[in-house]
């Protein structure tokens, strides 16, 4: 919609939600559209799942328990991945509803074509609950998360001081933030089974003693090498040359010689693919030269060739600090490596790591190109298009980004998924020519909204619309000139859906059984009103229904005030070819329509109402 939004007030916090549900609002405002002067409820939400989120339905609840709940849904331009957030707009709302009880979160679409559906079992949102431990267990508990965090300072201050809370569907993440159906927190990374236990004030207290312990072992084991030298010192000096000879020869084979063997069994292993030998070797060289590189550097090649822990295994060898500057040629062999396994983010981290020694730019390019064509043949077109952007950083990737959008968009087409095709030839035409593609998309989206307009029998619209259509337009089955044609040759059909409305006139005649006169007591009604739609078949047969509510009499007195009646309404369907001059709808009522008209006739006659007269009921009246 064209225009500015103005944000007129904030309706949040949101503070209650479904427990599990994967989406929690965090943020309800009331919006205007600086050009219709319309007013909109506008919700942020937030994904705390392990699924993309594509779409959802929301139903608002006004403060006035009188209203009925407003319901607006929203398709992300793109899939919403975990962690993120996207907006969600609602139809235009009247300008007395600024005020809401609360807003419900009805049903998810995930982009793996899975959904969630509400239960309607809504409570308050989980608050942090602080957590008490004694001086001890606590300075522990930061020990502890300083290296599941990896010496991250603010991601250890959010957690150390709340507790991490499990539920069956959901956790609350001693960071702060919820998690639905997922184990590893969007936000600060940490798995749930690793903090849990870091809140046992008994576990970490033991902990901390063994610690200690541990610390005074090797304080004492210290003192007691060096008081023993002191002790054997003058027989150390006054040894004799030969003594000293062998004592040297035994330094030079375990500080030397032995780890050499060991560095040159880990490397012949390392070649042979041997990875627990190789590793095996390496530790044995007990750090000599470069054993704790070549060591970390094989538990990478190991962790891709298992397939499992390889992030993991690389964020040891780059943290390590190593001097990777005699090991370009081997950091670009690991980042081949990666992208074997489809990991290209950590074969650009290998790539990186060694950027300063050499021009690892064509390396990383080559890299986010076979990421992206991964996605591609995965069908996550955004996704490879995201990537490619992020690869021009090293080259230039346009012609590529033009050329997978239109294929992902093509693919879409075929899919049935016009929107997600537009949107995705909008982004080609960023990087190239895709106007017509888009303008044909466009065309399609009026062309099912045609359809949806024929099929749900507002003709008049969907006539309309099919006429602004290109006639040889044609999208699953549904051919603009064929709906074209159709509907011009039911045009009085089309004419004649729509509300009437007008008078009605009512009589009851009463006739004497006796002497057969006659009295009546008849008048007008201006509450008369029809509804009229058309569904037409492919066949060209037409199925006419709708609904006509008019006056009419039931009860007789020569008294006025005797005199009743009631507002009857009845429904109406069936089928034709072509108009008929009248239909009997039942209870002896017939109705016709023809140029704009229509005409509802009621008739009833009664002599056995009692043994002394008979009754004749009427009403008539041609509505507009």
């Amino acid at each position: 919609m064209d225009g500015e939004w103005v944000e007129l007030r904030s309706l949040g916090p949101i503070t209650m939600w479904e427990p599990g549900c994967p989406l929690i609002i965090e943020k309800m405002t009331v919006v205007k559209n600086s050009t219709s002067g319309k007013l909109y409820l506008r919700a942020t939400l937030l994904n705390i799942g392990a699924k993309e989120t594509l779409a959802a339905l929301l139903l608002a609840a006004p403060e006035d328990s009188s209203e009925e709940k407003i319901s607006f849904s929203v398709s992300a331009d793109k899939p919403c991945l975990p962690g993120h957030s996207f907006i969600a707009m609602s139809k235009s709302i009247d300008n007395d509803i600024l005020e809401l009880k609360n807003c419900e979160i009805a049903s998810i679409q995930f982009s793996d074509k899975t959904e969630w559906t509400s239960s309607g079992n809504i409570e308050p949102i989980p608050l942090p609950e602080p957590l008490v431990l004694s001086e001890k267990a606590m300075a522990q508990r930061e020990k502890e998360l300083g290296k599941l965090y990896k010496g991250n300072k603010d991601k250890i201050d959010a957690s150390k001081s709340n507790k991490t809370v499990s539920d069956v569907a959901w956790w609350r993440c001693s960071c702060g933030v919820v998690n639905s159906g997922r184990d590893v927190c969007w936000n600060c990374g940490a798995k749930k089974a690793k903090l849990i236990p870091l809140q046992d004030e008994e576990s970490l207290e033991k902990a901390a003693d063994e610690e200690a312990k541990s610390k005074q072992a090797k304080i004492l084991k210290h003192q007691e090498r060096k008081e023993k030298l002191l002790r054997n010192k003058s027989k150390i000096i006054g040894g004799s040359i030969a003594v000293v000879v062998v004592i040297v020869l035994i330094v030079l084979i375990k500080a030397i010689f032995l780890p050499i063997s060991h560095m040159s069994a880990g490397d012949n292993a390392r070649q042979e693919g041997d990875w627990d030998t190789a590793i095996s070797e390496y530790d044995a060289a007990n750090g000599f030269g470069e054993a704790d590189y070549y060591g970390a550097y094989t538990r990478c090649l190991k962790a891709v060739s298992q397939a499992t822990g390889a992030s993991a295994a690389l964020s040891a060898l780059l943290n390590a600090n190593f001097d990777l500057s005699n090991h370009v040629d081997e950091m670009l062999d690991l980042g081949k490596a990666y992208l074997g396994i489809d990991d290209a983010d950590d074969a650009v981290r290998c790539y990186q790591a060694v950027s300063e020694y050499a021009d690892m730019s064509d390396s990383i390019f080559e890299a986010y190109k076979a990421a992206a064509e991964s996605c591609m043949n995965s069908g996550m077109y955004v996704s490879a298009i995201d990537i490619l952007v992020l690869a021009n950083d090293y080259g230039d990737s346009n012609d590529l980004i033009y050329k997978d959008a239109c294929e992902g968009a093509e693919k879409r087409l075929e899919q049935g998924k016009v929107d997600e095709a537009l949107a995705l030839y909008k982004t080609a035409d960023q990087y190239g020519d895709a106007k017509n593609n888009i303008s044909h998309c466009e065309s399609i989206k009026k062309l099912q909204s045609a359809e949806n307009d024929f099929k749900a029998g507002k003709l008049s619209s969907a006539q309309t619309k099919f006429n602004e259509l290109p006639a040889d337009l044609t999208f699953k089955d549904v051919n603009a000139g064929q709906r074209q044609e159709l509907l011009s040759s039911h045009q009085a059909f089309i004419d004649m859906c729509g509300n009437y409305s007008g008078s009605i006139h009512a009589k009851v005649t009463e006739t004497s059984k006796n002497t057969g006169l006659t009295q009546w007591w008849e008048g007008d009604d201006d509450s008369a009103t029809a509804e009229v739609s058309c569904k037409i078949a492919d066949d060209g047969t037409v199925t006419v229904s709708g609904n006509v509510k008019f006056y009419r009499y039931t009860k007789f007195s020569v008294i006025s005030a005797g005199l009743e009646g009631n507002s009857n309404k009845m429904s109406f369907s069936f089928e034709t070819t072509e108009l008929p001059n009248s239909v009997n709808i039942g209870d002896g009522t017939t109705i016709s329509i023809s140029e704009g008209s229509f005409t509802v006739n009621y008739y009833k006659y009664e002599d056995n109402r009692d043994i002394y007269f008979n009754y004749e009921y009427e009403s008539s009246g041609t509505l507009s």
